[in-house]
């Protein structure tokens, strides 16, 4: 009688054991899965700046050998001039206006 006794409550152990084992297994699979969508996801936006950035580069050099982009890199980034234009200084703003004369 004592024997059957000590083999239910071991059964039990051992059944209880075995759910609280699968219940760690699961409860991290879960979480595991939740951060790799979470990578997944952020890492599916990078890619799609990364190709919204690509096709602006393409843009810019099918454009690069136009005599527009040219002309706007002359006066953007190096300070060129037209020949018949003026630059004016307001000294209150502290900004340069371009005049065509």
């Amino acid at each position: 009688m004592k024997k059957h006794k000590n083999s239910k409550l071991s059964m039990l152990i051992i059944i209880c054991g075995v759910f609280y084992f699968l219940f760690f297994i699961f409860g991290y699979q879960q979480n595991l899965i939740t951060y790799k969508n979470t990578k997944l996801k952020d890492i599916k936006l990078k890619i799609e700046e990364e190709k919204s950035i690509s096709k602006k580069l393409l843009a810019e050099k099918s454009n690069i050998n136009s005599d527009e982009y040219i002309e706007k890199t002359a006066r953007e980034k190096l300070g060129m001039l037209k020949n018949d234009e003026t630059i004016f200084v307001d000294t209150n703003k502290w900004t340069t206006t371009t005049i065509k004369e």
